[in-house]
């Protein structure tokens, strides 16, 4: 992952991440922290004045946003990448903990808000959890039909661009370096140019043929990469993409 860093886990594994966090640095009949440790973690040493959805953000305290749910105090921290969403929060006064990882980074973050919102009042037992739940996926559902809708615009946005380039593909393909991000990968494939940088791989679009500038999808988002002819060159010299330039460095090994 990039430099924010991340962890591979499981919805069990974190629920008793959770439960030491509820237990005073307790599981299993184990002291597995020092209660004092998980005293500070919850302690605000930040102010904050912000919102996740319906869970507010009133300090940060070591790795643990504090706030209400509901008028219950919680903590929380999400976090995502491309392609999941992670909901891990807990309510101190009532021991409930939730704990929802999702496999997609679009309506993921949405999705999880929804079902930790229905299990806190599931398990707190409100009399309008009917009512609230159907609220919860009532704004999902609207939340979905507007990213349809934004989706099928781009698209229909990008189906306009033309296809056309001022070289052949070949010119393109080829082994590209970079000091600062290694090595990125463009080769031809079914008639088409596909980028790749590490275990990220892209089909490429035309962004803008006149000035070679080509479109990617290697971090969840489009991205222009533009391409460098020196005068009277039959193939680009080097690329251009997110502020890092990279130097044609020798010919793809074929395709994968």
């Amino acid at each position: 992952m990039h430099a924010a860093g991340g962890m591979m886990t499981t919805t069990a594994d974190l629920a008793r991440w959770l439960i030491v966090n509820m237990n005073e640095g307790r599981i299993d009949g184990r002291q597995v922290l020092p209660p004092s440790v998980v005293a500070d973690a919850h302690t605000v040493v930040a102010d904050n004045d912000d919102a996740w959805g319906p869970f507010s953000r009133d300090g940060y305290g070591l790795g643990w946003h504090v706030g209400e749910f509901d008028g219950s105090r919680q903590l929380h921290h999400f976090g995502g990448f491309p392609g999941f969403h992670t909901h891990v929060s807990f309510m101190p006064d009532e021991g409930i903990g939730v704990v929802v990882l999702v496999n997609d980074s679009g309506l993921g973050a949405g999705l999880a808000t929804s079902v930790a919102s229905f299990v806190y009042d599931a398990f707190r037992g409100l009399d309008s959890l009917d009512t609230r739940s159907a609220d919860y996926l009532s704004e999902l559902s609207e939340r979905g039909e507007s990213r349809r809708d934004r989706i099928r615009a781009d698209r229909e946005r990008r189906a306009g661009r033309s296809q056309v380039l001022p070289h052949p593909l070949e010119a393109y393909a080829g082994i590209y370096e970079s000091p600062g991000l290694g090595r990125m990968l463009w080769t031809i494939r079914d008639g088409r140019l596909h980028a790749a940088i590490g275990l990220a791989q892209s089909i490429v679009e035309v962004y803008n043929g006149e000035k070679n500038q080509l479109r990617v999808e290697l971090t969840g988002s489009g991205m222009v990469v533009a391409f460098e002819f020196p005068e009277g060159a039959d193939r680009a010299a080097a690329l251009s993409v997110a502020g890092e330039r990279f130097v044609y460095t020798g010919e793809s090994p074929g395709t994968w």
